[in-house]
């Protein structure tokens, strides 16, 4: 059996130039130039246990995968 209590905090902020969201200026790529997120976990595992864990759910994250490639085009 899996114990699935686990609590997972997410915060997400960035850096947005509103100049290229409202098209005011043409130079300013509409976006966000920088994006962190922060990540908590907690649960029955010790805290060595989830940040074993961090770097394999970095490597295959969609969303992830797509922060690191900002300009790819689809």
């Amino acid at each position: 059996m899996i114990d699935t209590d686990i609590d997972i905090d997410a915060k997400g902020e960035g850096d947005l130039d509103v100049r290229g969201l409202f098209g005011t200026d043409d130079a300013v790529r509409p976006g966000f130039s920088e994006v962190r997120l922060t990540v908590s976990i907690s649960g029955p595992e010790s805290p060595e246990r989830y940040e074993e864990l961090g770097p394999v759910v970095e490597s295959r994250c969609p969303v992830q995968v797509r922060l690191r490639q900002p300009h790819a085009r689809q």
